[in-house]
Order: structure tokens, then C-alpha cells, then sequence
């Protein structure tokens, strides 16, 4: 685990893996963090591609910063920590729950840094009090196998056969 600053906050992210693949961005929800994604990074390290999963600013062991923080700050966050980590391609962005939320606020702003999206057990509206009643199960209790089954579902979205922008990086610009 390292940490670095950005937007004036100190994020804590885990990379792993390495190659000319595209990369693979791992978004937790709320109220996890990085952690949640060890088993998808553990699966995917070998597989030619970069890793990231950071902690949000405020979860896990980033930086809490006053005020309310919405979607866009984070996603902003992502670009940010992405740029600094050297990673300037489109990625694939992986999200749950609310962090599925922000891969779509992400893919919206920076639509040019989006090579796909991953999204679980997530929508694009805003949760309202209503929705957390309509929930099928409480909070942080994911039903039995559900990481081998994300695991498995990227596994499948990243094949040869999958789409080429999730295959492979786009060649470097000559400028």
C-alpha cells in the first residue's frame, strides 16, 4: 500500500500487475474500501495489465476532508491519482455500488480516459431513502460467492475475444 497526494488529500492505493494491456481500475462502494477488491488484484495479477484500487477520500485510510463530497470530487480524485501514477490511457473502470456511481461520473467527465466500464450492484440514480429499503440485502452483506462471481464475470469481459480496447492499449501518440 502506498499514498499519494492528490486534490489535496493523501489517498492510500494498491497497485499490482504490470504490462501493455489495458488497465484495470477497481472502484469500492460505500462503506468499504481497497480491501474489497484484494481478490480480483490477486486474479488479475498475472494477466498483463496494470492494477489500481485506491481508498476514496474519507474510507479506508485516505485522508478525510471536511465538507461533503460528491461524485464529482471523487471521480476527479481517480483522474488525478491515475495521471500521477503515470497511467495517461483509457482504462477499464470497475465499480460497486458507489463506486459504480463514480466510474459513470468518471467515464462522463473524462470519456477519453474510459477504454470500458465494469459496474456491479450499482445505478445511476442517486440513493434515496426509499431505494436503502428496496434494497435486497442489508449493507456490506453481499450474498454468498459474489467476488468469484466479479472475478469471473471481468475474467470473461477481458478475453481475446472481448472488445480490442479492452484488450490492448492504444499505441502512443507520436506527439
Amino acid at each position: 500500500m502506498s499514498f499519494l497526494e492528490v486534490n489535496g488529500a493523501a489517498l492510500a492505493f494498491a497497485e499490482a500487475g504490470g504490462g501493455e494491456l489495458t488497465p484495470l481500475v477497481f472502484v469500492h462502494g460505500h462503506p468499504f474500501d481497497r480491501t474489497m477488491w484484494r481478490p480480483q488484484l490477486q486474479a488479475f495479477a498475472g494477466s498483463g495489465r496494470r492494477l489500481l484500487a485506491a481508498d476514496l477520500r474519507g474510507y479506508g485510510q485516505s485522508e478525510t476532508t471536511p465538507g461533503k463530497v460528491g461524485l464529482d470530487i471523487f471521480a476527479g480524485d481517480l483522474a488525478a491519482l491515475l495521471a500521477a501514477r503515470g497511467i495517461e490511457g483509457p482504462v477499464v473502470v470497475c465499480g460497486l455500488s458507489m463506486g459504480g456511481q463514480i466510474a459513470m461520473e468518471f467515464c462522463r467527465r473524462f470519456p477519453e480516459r474510459v477504454a470500458g466500464l465494469v459496474l456491479a450492484a450499482t445505478t445511476p440514480q442517486a440513493e434515496t431513502e426509499a431505494g436503502k429499503r428496496a434494497t435486497p440485502w442489508p449493507t456490506g452483506c453481499w450474498p454468498k460467492g459474489f467476488g468469484r462471481t466479479l472475478t469471473r464475470r471481468l475474467r470473461r469481459c477481458c478475453r481475446p475475444r472481448a472488445s480490442p480496447l479492452c484488450r490492448r492499449s492504444p499505441p502512443k501518440s507520436s506527439r
